[in-house]
């Protein structure tokens, strides 16, 4: 076994702060549970799990952003346990609409929205090419 697979949350990550792994192109966001796991929501997991640091980073230095919510932990903590199980899915159950739902922020993800962004973006560029060559 190696270290990696062994990952541990250093001891200020608290239950109920706000954890996330940079994968380049996107970042996936969790939460600390009572067993210094991570509540993590994702394609690969397919629903809403609890899963060891390793498992939710890969390995990847994890980020703790702190608590974050306008709910108690207690709260949020029950939040994701009542939820264990929800199937993921890309545009309206992924890992930020999961975390911010659960510390009372509702359910958005400004990843998603970028995203929209950016392709709506280049539709009106790609449409506005098309017209100048008209």
């Amino acid at each position: 076994m190696t270290n990696l697979t062994r990952q541990c949350l250093p001891t200020h990550f608290q239950p109920g702060d706000r954890v996330a792994t940079d994968f380049g192109i996107y970042r996936h966001v969790g939460t600390v549970s009572e067993k210094r796991w991570i509540y993590a929501n994702s394609r690969k997991y397919g629903r809403l799990c609890e899963v060891p640091p390793f498992e939710f980073s890969k390995g990847r230095m994890i980020q703790n952003e702190g608590f974050i919510g306008l709910r108690t932990r207690h709260a949020v903590l029950e939040h994701l346990r009542s939820n264990l199980g929800t199937p993921y899915k890309f545009f309206d159950n992924n890992c930020e609409h999961v975390n911010n739902d659960a510390h009372g922020l509702g359910r958005w993800s400004p990843q998603i929205e970028i995203l929209g962004a950016t392709l709506f973006g280049v539709g009106i560029g790609l449409l506005l090419i098309a017209a100048a060559r008209n």
